[in-house]
């Protein structure tokens, strides 16, 4: 058990398209006046879709193994990479200069990104560190290898440990009388997050890299709270709620649906990293309206999750709900 996802097709931690789903849990009371309490529960935890598709024998044989392993949903001591990866890793015990010298496959993008490599942490485990770019073929990491080793696993991007597999079924099918590729699909979510770094909710909603708050189209909403009694004959009683009277709102509350069809790595980072200032729907916080610029300083997000499918290289598909609090 333990360990990471195997690779694919050589050096692929995933195939296109991954769907990755940043989950909180707010305990959320609403007055009706709109008011809110609001509670953090535990930091955020991710679940994942993985799909694999014109997947060979040999990587197939390779999964089944690897479910086989974790007795399907059993195990949720396992992790995976979403990133790059690489099989010529070296680093010496007591050294944090990692080197891969034949594929040589860094760029400065690495930079702040978590590195995982096999057989080089405690006891021959995982090494897991913060990498800073030098080279194409070095990198020097946060922390230092208490094993050496030598044409080791090395993954570099977005480390998710303990992860368990959802489905009690692992299922594939052949697309062609060859017999020769094969795809499925596994679920998995976190049972914990470790490595989650709490940070101080509030701030502006930030803009993206072309200085707007969202591409387009977006939607904007009204939000109004009327008491509703629909009498069988036909007649209709109800009461306003935002009538302005006492601590009640005097007009709709105001939302946006924020769209990101097709946001590169360096915009999706920018709201990532908001979403999760935020803990989700906890965090309140200033959203300027795209449209007239009016300044909304009671602010948070619509939900706990937020939805990133990654559809191919620097090409993600992001939605984003913020809603105006009383």
């Amino acid at each position: 058990m333990a360990g990471l996802l195997p690779l694919i097709a050589g050096t692929s931690t995933a195939l296109y398209p991954v769907t990755r789903r940043i989950t909180f849990d707010t305990n959320l009371a609403m007055a009706v006046n709109a008011s809110e309490q609001r509670g953090k529960r535990r930091p955020a935890l991710t679940e994942l879709v993985l799909n694999y598709s014109r997947i060979s024998a040999a990587d197939l044989a390779t999964m089944q193994s690897f479910v086989a392993s974790q007795h399907g949903p059993y195990d949720s001591t396992w992790g995976m990479v979403l990133g790059s990866a690489a099989l010529d890793g070296q680093i010496n015990s007591g050294s944090g200069t990692l080197n891969c010298a034949t594929s040589k496959p860094f760029t400065s993008a690495v930079t702040g990104q978590t590195f995982v490599v096999t057989g080089a942490g405690a006891a021959g485990g995982l090494l897991v560190a913060t990498g800073t770019y030098v080279s194409a073929s070095q990198v020097t990491l946060s922390a230092t290898a208490s094993t050496s080793v030598s044409g080791a696993d090395t993954r570099w991007g977005i480390y998710l440990p303990a992860l368990t597999l959802l489905d009690q079924q692992f299922r594939w099918m052949e697309e062609g009388p060859s017999r020769t590729t094969y795809s499925f699909t596994l679920r998995a979510r976190q049972t914990q997050n470790p490595l989650m770094a709490w940070s101080g909710p509030g701030g502006t909603f930030p803009a993206l890299g072309n200085g707007t708050a969202t591409q387009f189209p977006y939607t904007q909403i009204s939000r109004y709270q009327v008491l509703l009694n629909d009498n069988p004959t036909g007649m209709r009683y109800a009461s306003n709620l935002f009538d302005g009277s006492a601590s009640f709102p005097s007009a709709a509350l105001h939302g946006w649906e924020l769209s990101g069809v097709a946001l590169q790595n360096s915009d999706l980072a920018i709201w990532e990293a908001f979403f999760r200032s935020q803990f989700g729907r906890f965090g309140t916080f200033t959203f300027v309206d795209p449209d007239s610029s009016m300044n909304y300083t009671k602010a948070r997000f619509g939900t706990d999750t937020m939805e990133i499918v990654h559809q191919g290289f620097n090409l993600n598909a992001v939605k984003l709900t913020v809603v105006e609090t009383n």
